[in-house]
């Protein structure tokens, strides 16, 4: 028994503190709001929203089209009693040809969706493990009780 009470004891005063770090958590008056908390302040959806912001980086770097390529030398000198200057300019432009540029933003546009997906999933998860260990919590309570 004395088991249940230090592990309830923990239990709740871990979720207050986590619920009372959170800004917009402070005034808590349902479970949605308990869950909602619960849900943004974990560290799994702080992760996947950092991974959903760096994909929409790759789909802008995706979409930039490549920097040309510049190259000047030159020599300049006497020879012969003559005054030689020699200069050589390039300028080299990448074309993308067959829709590689598309297609290279498609695949980030994709892996954009997919990590989208992998943090609706992952919202999910968290949701069903918290109304898990709320449900437990709650039985321990009424268990405590009788």
């Amino acid at each position: 028994m004395r088991a249940i009470n230090i592990s309830f004891i923990t239990v709740s005063i871990f979720l207050s503190v986590k619920v009372a770090y959170s800004s917009n958590c402070e005034r808590i008056k349902t479970s949605q709001q308990v869950l909602q908390c619960a849900i943004e302040r974990h560290p799994l959806t702080k992760k996947m929203q950092l991974e959903i912001r760096k994909n929409e980086h790759w789909v802008q770097i995706a979409s930039q089209r490549p920097n040309p390529n510049f190259e000047a030398w030159g020599t300049a000198g006497r020879m012969l009693g003559d005054t030689m200057v020699q200069f050589e300019a390039r300028l080299n432009q990448e074309l993308e040809l067959g829709g590689k540029r598309s297609s290279r933003i498609e695949i980030a546009e994709s892996q954009n969706k997919i990590t989208e997906t992998k943090y609706l999933q992952t919202r999910e998860e968290i949701a069903l493990s918290t109304v898990r260990s709320l449900y437990r919590i709650r039985q321990l309570q009424v268990e405590q009780k009788t």
